[in-house]
């Protein structure tokens, strides 16, 4: 395509009529409230009087259809990997058993990455409490907050339970430890401005 400043009209409404897959709005919903509707503007069938504007008009509507085009099969492709990826993964998990959570996809690098080097590339492992549809109630079990969490962002924890505790390996991950004792202290006291 020559003139690429034609195209950009229809690029701009890709971008602000998807919906984002964490919040469920698009940047049009946010900016503009619920009750626009972006929908309008794809095929607006009214009548030009001037033949010239009809021929603008048609390979407008011919840019626009090429990019759609191009986006839903990038849109395929991308979901393609995604499910090759999760391929012989679980899609539900029972209460009670234990996930690891895939960290939330950035937007530069498109891959979800930890807090710091030193922890695993998956967070947990956390016990189910509930479900509803393709949500899935976290228990932390190191902070033991409750997290909402999308099915596709979910990994079965295999583990020997004789052999391993699941709330211990989640403390770990955190870089938290347990005390078993304390063998020794030394108090400070403060006397008269100064630390004895």
């Amino acid at each position: 395509m020559n003139d690429w400043s034609r195209a950009l009209p229809a690029i701009q409404y890709i971008f602000n009529t998807t919906r984002h897959r964490d919040i469920g709005y698009t940047s049009a919903e946010l900016l503009f409230g619920p009750a626009n509707n972006m929908r309008q503007f794809v095929t607006n069938q009214q009548a030009t009087p001037a033949l010239e504007a009809v021929g603008w008009w048609d390979l407008q509507l011919d840019i626009h259809r090429d990019i759609l085009n191009k986006a839903s099969e990038l849109q395929r492709n991308v979901d393609d990997k995604r499910l090759a990826s999760r391929a012989g993964v679980p899609t539900t998990y029972a209460i009670n058993s234990y996930v690891v959570v895939e960290y939330p996809k950035t937007m530069g690098d498109g891959r979800g990455r930890p807090l710091n080097k030193l922890q695993t590339t998956r967070r947990g492992p956390m016990k189910v409490i509930g479900v509803d549809k393709d949500t899935y109630e976290l228990l932390d079990l190191a902070t033991r907050c409750v997290d909402t969490v999308h099915v596709a962002r979910l990994f079965p924890f295999i583990y020997d339970p004789e052999e391993i505790d699941p709330e211990n390996v989640a403390i770990r991950d955190q870089g938290e430890f347990i005390v078993e004792d304390i063998v020794d202290a030394i108090p400070y006291l403060r006397r008269k401005g100064r630390f004895r």
